[in-house]
């Protein structure tokens, strides 16, 4: 037995107080800011509740349009809209917000967000010590989970990343359910929280190689339990997916949409964003330097007509200086003047110019740019920059969610707390190469970890060549896991050779 009931409500108000106090400093904290002049560290507030995300707007419409008969979807513009996003955290909002109203929503949907988080850490608790048979380590994985200053502020936001670590923690405690008990049952709900999941974050459906490695492995001896728990795990998935995707195949007309799709412009920028922010891939994270950014500074300028050499030149000028490590100033200013010229004509009142064929030809431009660069510089874009990202991903503090440690370089313990969320991140992906040595100790479990971290960090990597930190945080329980296993396995194995 890991621990007592009464235990396990004590360490449930621990994290529900703690998280509470943690938001409330993360609000007022933003509630009294000064210096409003930084954009990226600038944040503000919905309805004084929950703090403002721009991906509201993919995520809280779609009940209203909904209750007004316009179908579940984030823009009646465009029926493709309608599976833009994945269903689940819409609907979680949407409860809020029949149940309470526009305005009260906000204000009880962190209230929920945070309780499921405390009941998610309880969960995964409980999913280690079921998983490792280890206390020691359920515990370790409890404490740096449950009382992380990250995943607690994301409870106070209305976006995917305040509900998908509790689903995933969730769905860990039936994985480990279903490896212990290894019933039909068991298999089962772990299918439906596992589409849950999935259906809140997309890349969480990587996970559907774990489970599948699972179900495999504690099953290899013995075929017809393999049979049976895998229709039992199907079963669920269908029960989720498959009303789903038959809603999704009538809303577009015929395509199969398993997740979510875009069409032709996937955040309201235009195609040649896209094309743009893969020209900023190939010499650094365009996370770090945002192609939406840019694109909403040349609009507002054509909006308000203002001159447009001023505007390019001051964008030249905040520009990474490393770009002109990969490309000449004259093609940097080629592609921005491409990419302004686009949206006059988008944004022109005479709508007979022709927008697409202007579009075609701005993405042909910068395209072409960067294929000359990618041709010349092979190793660079194939080899460096997956590297460079890399690096990105693992030494980084995850804290752009924290108000209250945006100006922690004035002050000394800001600075430490920023450095010991740096040093966690990197002591968290040191922990997979170093749980190797465990490695037989803990087969399933690492395997299960590392299938999914591997899979989401090389999606990033190699195919959308782009990430940002809140990319991680479905990652976060497993990274905790890995983290709490080499930290009690090295404690144990230092101390019995210096016996202390």
């Amino acid at each position: 037995m890991l621990t007592s009931k009464k235990n396990l409500f004590l360490a449930l108000i621990s994290v529900l107080i703690f998280a509470f106090a943690l938001n409330t400093i993360n609000i007022n904290c933003i509630k009294n800011q000064k210096d409003k002049s930084n954009e990226f560290l600038n944040k503000t507030l919905v309805f004084n509740q929950t703090i403002f995300s721009i991906d509201n707007n993919w995520y809280l419409p779609q009940i209203q349009n909904f209750l007004s008969g316009d179908g579940f979807t984030c823009d009646t513009s465009n029926t493709k809209l309608a599976v833009r996003r994945t269903p689940v955290y819409p609907l979680f909002y949407g409860i809020h917000y029949v149940l309470f109203g526009e305005e009260a929503s906000f204000y009880y949907i962190k209230i929920t967000q945070t309780f499921l988080f405390a009941l998610s850490a309880i969960a995964l608790l409980l999913a280690v010590f079921l998983l490792t048979n280890n206390k020691k380590v359920a515990w370790f994985s409890f404490v740096i989970y449950g009382f992380n200053p990250t995943l607690i502020s994301y409870t106070y936001y209305t976006i995917t990343e305040s509900l998908s670590p509790a689903l995933v923690c969730f769905m860990l405690y039936f994985l480990s359910s279903s490896v212990k008990n290894n019933s039909i049952k068991s298999w089962f709900f772990t299918g439906i929280i596992f589409s849950l999941a999935a259906l809140c974050r997309p890349t969480i459906f990587f996970f559907g190689l774990s489970i599948a490695f699972a179900l495999l492995y504690i099953n290899l001896k013995n075929f017809k339990k393999l049979v049976y728990n895998s229709v039992a795990f199907g079963l669920a998935l269908s029960l989720v997916f498959v009303p789903y995707v038959i809603r999704n195949y009538k809303v577009t007309n015929g395509d199969f949409v398993l997740l979510e799709k875009f069409y032709n412009d996937p955040m309201g920028y235009g195609m040649q964003n896209i094309e743009f922010r893969k020209w900023i891939s190939s010499w650094m994270n365009p996370a770090d330097y945002n192609s939406e950014r840019v694109s909403n500074k040349m609009r507002d300028n054509v909006l308000q007509h203002r001159d447009k050499k001023t505007l390019i030149d001051s964008l030249i000028k905040t520009i990474p200086t490393s770009v002109y490590l990969s490309y000449n100033k004259e093609t940097v200013l080629d592609i921005y003047h491409s990419m302004y010229n686009f949206y006059e004509y988008q944004l022109s009142i005479n709508t007979d110019r022709k927008i697409d064929s202007v579009e075609k030809l701005t993405i042909l431009n910068i395209k072409q740019h960067t294929d000359n660069f990618i041709e010349k510089n092979t190793v660079h874009y194939y080899i460096v920059m997956p590297i460079l990202f890399l690096k990105s991903i693992i030494i980084q503090s995850n804290s752009a969610s924290i108000a209250y440690l945006d100006n922690y370089k004035s002050n000394h313990f800001l600075f430490f707390i920023k450095l010991l969320l740096i040093l966690l991140n990197v002591y968290l992906f040191l922990s997979l190469v170093g749980n190797l040595f465990y490695s037989n100790k803990y087969f399933l479990i690492y395997i299960v970890l590392f299938l999914f971290v591997f899979l989401n960090c090389g999606y990033m990597l190699f195919v959308i060549k782009y990430f940002e930190a809140r990319y991680l945080i479905p990652l976060f329980p497993l990274l905790y896991i890995s983290g709490a296993i080499f930290g009690v396995e090295t404690y144990n194995r230092l101390k019995q050779k210096l016996n202390f």
